[in-house]
């Protein structure tokens, strides 16, 4: 399959890293959509990166399964990541990641 025809779902992909892999994957000609719940309010950083935005939540399965259409590809990103949010958020933490 050649790049150009794979299709990329970006799971957690408004963040930092998730938009620089996004559009590392556009600029090599991959399509890219990515999937988030902007809990951080990245949402702005993700629309700058020219990728298909779809704000959503991995933890939901009507999200993840109505943005799998012509998806060739899944990276999974998202999860609660450092001490204070895990903290802070134990069961969510646990249940997410």
């Amino acid at each position: 399959m050649e790049t150009r025809d794979r299709n990329v779902l970006l799971i957690g992909g408004g963040g930092y890293v998730g938009t620089a892999i996004g559009r590392s994957l556009y600029l090599m000609g991959y399509k890219v959509r990515i999937l988030d719940n902007f809990i951080y309010g990245h949402r702005r950083l993700a629309e700058q990166s020219g990728l298909e935005i779809v704000q959503g939540d991995m933890n939901k399965e009507s999200d993840i399964i109505s943005n799998l259409e012509g998806i060739t590809d899944v990276v999974i990103l998202g999860g609660l990541v450092g001490n204070d949010v895990i903290k802070k958020n134990p069961d969510l933490a646990k249940y997410t990641n």
